[in-house]
């Protein structure tokens, strides 16, 4: 496998040219559903709302996609019009190409430009997770054990020693 290649995301949210593209030739990124809920506006308060905004007034904000066509920010708005049967969508095209991208990288990408979204706690966990180096979490849950192993430590100071002495535990009631 290769190793990962740095991606400058900032370059991605320079502003491009606005285009209209056919609702049906756009693509949802298939990562997209790791990170956020599908779109419901028959359950969700807010899918429908914004079902309901779109029928009344359009689509008032772009959305983003890849040079191939592939949704980066904008899957509910699509969902919506797909719904309404919009025959077109206002779209901007990063210099971004999907289909070069590593798993990782897709992940990063989408969660990036979907900052500006109000989201579920799980959702908000979710985009979280993505960014988490395995290697890098375990170090630190070990770190912060240890730290409070110690803070405990010098919490105890010498009660242990005492409690030690009359053979009880530091727990009661256990």
């Amino acid at each position: 496998m290769e190793p990962a290649r740095q991606i400058n995301f900032n370059d991605a949210l320079q502003k491009q040219d606005l285009s209209y593209f056919s609702t049906a030739d756009l693509i949802p990124a298939p990562e997209n559903s790791l990170l956020y809920d599908g779109f419901n506006p028959w359950q969700d308060d807010d899918d429908r709302a914004l079902y309901c905004s779109i029928k009344a007034e359009g689509i008032r904000e772009h959305l983003h996609v890849t040079s191939d066509k592939v949704i980066l920010s904008g899957h509910r708005r699509h969902a919506a019009a797909k719904l309404l049967k919009l025959p077109q969508v206002p779209a901007i095209v990063t210099g971004h190409v999907y289909r070069l991208l590593y798993p990782d990288e897709r992940l990063a990408l989408l969660a990036d430009f979907n900052k500006q979204r109000d989201k579920s706690y799980a959702e908000r966990i979710r985009e979280a997770l993505q960014g988490i180096d395995p290697d890098e979490a375990y170090e630190r849950l070990v770190y912060d054990r240890d730290m409070r192993e110690r803070a405990i430590q010098r919490f105890l100071g010498g009660r242990q020693k005492a409690s030690a002495n009359n053979n009880q535990g530091f727990f009661t009631g256990c």
